[in-house]
């Protein structure tokens, strides 16, 4: 039975969620604005279903590099601006920051932009999207509630493509600060939105990045080309060499 007792008498009122035997403490204070990096494996459901030995280690082993991955982004963020809390489950991979200044959008950027990076590099596709709005995070009993994860989940689901991406809401809180995402590497995809060009400077070699979604479109199956078309012509668009 699930049920919500009021806790009084605190600055924050509290609800007690109680499920068989277990209970947590919820505050509402926990509700804070925030950015947020949405990040989806794409096919992993598919390699999941796998009933053969080698397909199961395989899934394991893409599995812990990118959870590996995630752990060396955030902490690279961490380092260099402002705190950056990984979490996952299953194909879904999720930072978030503690709350909503100039200094943690540049902290989710920064990690966003190197994990995309990563899994591009590695051939892994995945498609990000970094959000902004209210979310609620218990991070020692792993709950996170908010309309934002929801919006950024169902983005990730209609953009049906590859790369990193900002959601109308970030860019709006973004502009607020007068930070442009034009000056982090997005650029206008059409009806997509801002997305990440994998641009990293001018260059006398081409672009690794662009090299490998190439090789992964070869690669993927029929129904899933067309996922890597539209980001293949964006980096190629703003890709400069010296």
């Amino acid at each position: 039975m699930l049920c919500y007792n009021k806790r009084v008498g605190q600055q924050n009122t509290c609800k007690r969620l109680s499920w068989g035997n277990t209970s947590m403490d919820f505050s509402f204070a926990q509700f804070k604005n925030r950015w947020v990096a949405y990040f989806d494996l794409l096919g992993f459901s598919s390699m999941a279903s796998s009933n053969s030995d080698f397909g199961r280690q395989l899934v394991l082993d893409i599995y812990a590099e990118v959870i590996e991955k995630v752990k060396d982004v955030s902490k690279e963020a961490a380092g260099h601006s402002a705190p950056v809390m990984p979490v996952w489950f299953s194909d879904s991979f999720l930072m978030y920051t503690p709350g909503d200044t100039p200094l943690e959008y540049r902290a989710i950027i920064s990690a966003s932009k190197r994990f995309i990076e990563k899994q591009i590099r590695g051939g892994i596709p995945a498609c990000g999207i970094i959000g902004f709005g209210e979310l609620f995070a218990h991070a020692e009993k792993n709950v996170f509630i908010g309309k934002v994860l929801c919006d950024v989940v169902r983005l990730e689901q209609n953009l049906h493509s590859v790369g990193l991406f900002i959601s109308d809401d970030a860019v709006k809180k973004a502009r607020s600060y007068n930070l442009q995402p034009t000056r982090h590497g997005f650029q206008p995809m059409g009806e997509k939105g801002f997305a990440y060009t994998f641009y990293g400077g001018p260059a006398n070699f081409r672009n690794p990045c662009l090299s490998k979604l190439e090789e992964m479109q070869r690669l993927a199956p029929p129904a899933a080309k067309d996922k890597y078309e539209g980001v293949i012509k964006h980096v190629e668009k703003f890709a400069r060499k010296i």
